[in-house]
């Protein structure tokens, strides 16, 4: 269902994100893992990676991920707010996952089209 993608630049911050998306579900046999390794000489963009993703994943859904990205609730929940919001709105296409450690910001949220 989901392909979650994720350029590296930092190999302890994807090891963080490998373990949240584990404990939380999202390794299992229908989504998959992808990611460009950016570290060293290597040195792929933005634009790019992101082209090469979505040749490469299998998945409905495509998830573009920082690295330093750490999954805090469980894989139905985004499964749920998915469906969810397709049911408001059947063409809705882009999703997002906002969240900040700044006060008085501190928190998380999802948003998709103009609502949080």
């Amino acid at each position: 269902m989901f392909s979650i993608c994720t350029l590296i630049s930092d190999r302890r911050k994807y090891g963080d994100l490998l373990a949240s998306l584990a404990k939380h579900g999202f390794v299992n046999e229908v989504d998959e893992i992808l990611s460009i390794d950016n570290i060293g000489p290597n040195c792929v963009d933005a634009y790019r990676a992101i082209l090469d993703f979505s040749t490469r994943g299998t998945g409905k859904y495509l998830l573009i991920v920082h690295q330093d990205v750490i999954f805090n609730q469980p894989r139905q929940a985004l499964v749920d707010a998915i469906e969810k919001t397709i049911r408001r709105d059947p063409l809705a296409a882009v999703f997002g996952v906002a969240g900040t450690g700044m006060a008085p910001f501190r928190g998380s949220g999802h948003f998709f089209q103009g609502e949080v």
